[in-house]
């Protein structure tokens, strides 16, 4: 009693088929069909990851803490130079609440300096 195995794969289904070579007859076969691993599946260029927009949004936040940080450092070397009318603890209020000094630098945020 000898056997074959035949398996079909595709984009989203895995089709098999047991095959009786001793009397010449399919015995058993099925298709496992599981979802796209994009969204518009099928829409040629418009087809995207399903992890794509988790990534957009975690570089977004990346991209904006990184902002963030140069700016922190920007004015903590700036009051450490006396150029800024503020001190290190509104800066640090600044960087663990994320509340920003603005009482002490809205006349010094409003002078251009060019």
């Amino acid at each position: 009693m000898s056997k074959k195995l035949g398996i079909y794969l595709d984009v989203n289904a895995i089709g098999w088929t047991l095959f009786d070579t001793d009397q010449n007859k399919i015995s058993h076969m099925g298709v496992h069909r599981f979802n796209p691993g994009c969204e518009n599946f099928g829409w040629g260029k418009r087809e995207q990851s399903k992890k794509k927009s988790k990534r957009v949004e975690r570089l977004h936040r990346v991209r904006y803490a990184c902002i963030r940080t140069r700016k922190f450092y920007l004015m903590r070397l700036l009051v450490e130079h006396r150029m800024c009318p503020t001190d290190l603890e509104a800066l640090k209020t600044w960087k663990n609440e994320k509340v920003f000094p603005h009482y002490d630098l809205d006349a010094w945020l409003s002078m251009n300096p060019y």
